[in-house]
């Protein structure tokens, strides 16, 4: 369903209804996807009317964390033998970006409304497995009413592109100032979002209804070989605290952490204010593919990405952080002799991440690994990263070789003129010698004249 300006801004949508697709037609499995692409300053409004899922062991909750629905599965019985099914709402920010947002799987009784906040494309996904011969249409199906709402003038969508551009961020390192000023006392999260009027983030444009809610995309720069580890100022709240009343969180404000594949899973932080340093409680995220190696960062280039999205209910002023790292590599041997593999070390590196960061990070003033080892006065003697420790080792050796020139220069000329002297000192005996005695034989006699006393 595409928004323009020759077809309808609304309309009907629901499940197929040919019998061919369901279990009593022998199909087993159903897969039913429905895109909405509205244009730019609009945003889709779904409102789902009646939905039927077999009566599966599954109930539509809502996420206390997030305001969203969630699926809840009977942990009892096993999805694998007794089959799915479910409707999943997601959005796609960035071409290739999907960001599951709600999920319902249980018979819907009132009508459902969900607005859609951040993007261009919004997508349903109907999915059903293990269907027996006698189930059908009547057994799985959903019906709903869509809206494509204008929320912006033109200037506005100006502004809404140049927005959304400044939120796809890259580089080594970086931050996000994430910033709440308004306070909302709405009980419905959904028309909470969708009302916003201010912006989160860095310098940025004044922002429109329509693209306010924009999340940011952090990517690295090599995305082939390089990851990101993300640092944010608070603890997480993990799935199972979904209910009401199962976790504590001085805010109503949520910060929500998508790794670049499709998860739908992400990690919800209760937030803390401030920047995220050595406080007491961090949550700290590698991209995917840091822990173990996954072949769709292959087929996917947004695999080591991360999508931070603000979910702004009161005032709040907090800050999410990122670094550029790579694995330290590792040398194999290949020689027979050698049976085990020994770690490389890289010239700049996190040790507590065991990981490499670039260069440029190198003792630049600000604090990159979570120990501050990269601005360590040990490792910064110059602004190339050449540690002091190896400077004063070589200053060292150089002055012991000086001093050991300097002596043995010394000791030779002290021996050569030694030599010289002994060698003065000779002649010198042999000439006075000489002079005692006389060496002519017509000496011995004296003349008559002479006399003796």
């Amino acid at each position: 369903f595409s928004s323009s300006i020759t077809s309808p801004s609304g309309g009907r949508f629901q499940s197929p209804r040919s019998v061919f697709y369901y279990g009593r037609g022998g199909a087993h499995n159903l897969s039913c996807v429905m895109r909405f692409e509205p244009n730019l300053g609009e945003r889709v409004q779904l409102t789902f009317t009646r939905a039927k899922f077999g009566g599966r062991p599954c109930a539509t909750q809502k996420d206390a964390r997030t305001g969203r629905l969630r699926c809840v599965h009977n942990l009892k019985l096993s999805n694998a033998s007794t089959g799915v099914a479910e409707l999943w709402i997601s959005e796609y920010p960035w071409p290739g970006v999907q960001i599951p947002r709600d999920c319902m799987c249980s018979k819907l009784s009132d009508p459902q409304i969900i607005m859609t906040l951040t993007s261009s494309v919004v997508e349903v996904n109907f999915t059903v497995t293990l269907m027996n011969i006698t189930q059908d249409f009547n057994h799985f199906n959903f019906e709903g009413e869509y809206q494509f709402i204008s929320t912006s003038s033109s200037e506005d969508v100006e502004n809404c592109l140049k927005f959304k551009k400044e939120r796809r961020l890259r580089g080594s390192s970086g931050y996000i100032e994430l910033r709440s000023p308004m306070i909302r006392k709405s009980d419905d999260i959904n028309e909470i979002f969708a009302e916003k009027l201010s912006s989160n983030g860095v310098t940025e444009v004044t922002p429109t209804v329509g693209c306010v809610s924009h999340p940011w995309l952090v990517e690295p720069d090599d995305n082939t070989n390089n990851f990101l580890y993300l640092k944010i100022k608070g603890y997480e709240l993990p799935p199972t605290k979904w209910q009401q009343n199962s976790f504590k969180c001085a805010t109503n404000n949520r910060i929500i952490v998508y790794s670049g594949i499709e998860t739908r899973e992400p990690k919800v932080v209760c937030p803390h204010e401030g920047r995220p340093t050595n406080a007491h409680r961090i949550v700290e995220v590698f991209s995917d593919g840091w822990n173990h190696s996954t072949s769709l960062s292959i087929l996917n280039p947004n695999t080591r990405s991360f999508v931070v999205e603000f979910l702004e209910v009161e005032p709040g002023n907090y800050w999410v952080s990122w670094l550029e790292v790579s694995k330290r590599p590792l040398l194999t041997a290949t020689s027979s002799f050698v049976m085990s593999s020994s770690t490389i070390d890289c010239p700049y590196r996190c040790p507590e991440l065991n990981a490499c960061i670039s260069s440029q990070l190198w003792c630049d003033g600000t604090w990159h690994c979570p120990s501050g080892f990269d601005e360590e006065e040990t490792n910064c003697a110059f602004q190339f990263g050449v540690p002091v420790l190896y400077v004063a080792i070589g200053g060292g050796a150089l002055i012991i070789l000086t001093m050991l020139i300097a002596t043995t220069a010394c000791f030779k000329c002290r021996q050569a003129r030694r030599n010289k002297r002994k060698k003065t000192g000779g002649n010198n005996h042999r000439n006075g010698a000489a002079s005692r005695y006389p060496t002519n034989p017509e000496d011995l006699y004296m003349d008559g004249k002479d006399s003796l006393c």
